[in-house]
């Protein structure tokens, strides 16, 4: 959008012709859309840049980085924050320029990743076969444990056996002791009064 400004001196006619962005801008209508596409950034209630303006970043860094690194959604989005803060007309450069990312340590290069992968994969199994070897240590310390208790248990049941058949001789034992008994002399007497045959007492009458 060109400005024209006039002035008229005495020997020559001056125009000053300041040109903002482009010259094919005659018109404000122009200007307005040229700006709304190019200069102003689309952002939310808070001021911020809005989702889709940041995932369109983000899908761009990819685009430019994606055969030197690999990363996860959430760092390729932060960048794409940093670069939406940014005036509008420095995004192009803002993209292909790796230092304006804040998180380039969260990012691998594409050449270590298989390597990172498998070495992370080899500490995790590692990692597992320690964790088994404990698991079975302490099965094998559990056997034992139950074995030396059930050999304990065994010998217990047969002492416990021996103690309550002897306490049942003992019960026997003593109940025949309680049961009443009569004097030999006592039968023998029975036995010799019922042959004495009754006589009258003439002495004493």
């Amino acid at each position: 959008m060109g400005r024209r400004k006039g002035w008229r001196g005495p020997i020559h006619n001056v125009n000053l012709v300041i040109v903002e962005h482009a010259l094919a801008l005659h018109k404000e209508t122009q200007y307005d859309r040229f700006a709304a596409q190019y200069l102003h950034v689309p952002t939310d209630r808070a001021g911020a840049a809005t989702n889709n303006t940041v995932a369109t970043l983000s899908v761009q860094l990819k685009v430019k980085w994606k055969t030197l690194l690999v990363g996860d959604e959430i760092n390729w989005l932060v960048w794409a924050t940093v670069i939406s803060r940014m005036p509008l007309l420095e995004w192009e450069a803002a993209i292909a320029d790796i230092t304006t990312c804040p998180n380039i340590d969260h990012f691998n290069s594409v050449g270590t990743e298989a390597a990172s992968v498998l070495e992370h994969a080899h500490r995790s199994s590692a990692l597992g076969w320690d964790v088994l070897a404990a698991a079975k240590e302490l099965v094998i310390d559990l056997r034992t444990t139950y074995d030396t208790f059930n050999t304990h248990m065994i010998v217990l049941n047969c002492r416990i056996s021996y103690l309550e058949r002897f306490i049942t001789e003992c019960e026997c034992t003593f109940d025949a002791f309680d049961q009443p008994h009569q004097p030999m002399e006592l039968l023998v007497s029975h036995a010799i009064a019922a042959q004495v045959v009754q006589q009258e007492d003439v002495d004493h009458n």
